[in-house]
């Protein structure tokens, strides 16, 4: 069996990557829009659901046992994974998310 031929710039590759470069530098394939995508450690989860309920987060470090400079890191993940730069719209996607 013969090698396949290089994917032309912007195709397909194995496992949905794009190929970018004729050089076989690849890319993954687009993100899903930000209403689709879910934080992807339950200790995200767990922050998002106090941000839901107007913690700081001081309140929820304390609420979780956690520092506020690792609910920080957690939050941003999550604002990351969303596609949102603030708490506000954080909570304005998951609460529409979850009432849907």
């Amino acid at each position: 069996m013969g090698t396949a031929a290089p994917l032309a710039r912007g195709g397909t590759g194995p496992g949905g990557c794009r190929v970018v470069c004729p050089c076989g530098t690849r890319r993954p394939a687009a993100r899903r829009p930000p209403w689709i995508r879910q934080p992807t450690f339950p200790r995200e989860r767990e922050v998002v659901r106090l941000v839901l309920r107007s913690m700081a987060n001081r309140q929820i470090a304390g609420e979780l046992l956690r520092s506020p400079s690792t609910v920080g890191d957690q939050l941003k993940s999550a604002m990351r994974k969303y596609g949102v730069s603030s708490r506000t719209a954080l909570a304005v996607i998951v609460s529409q998310a979850d009432g849907e």
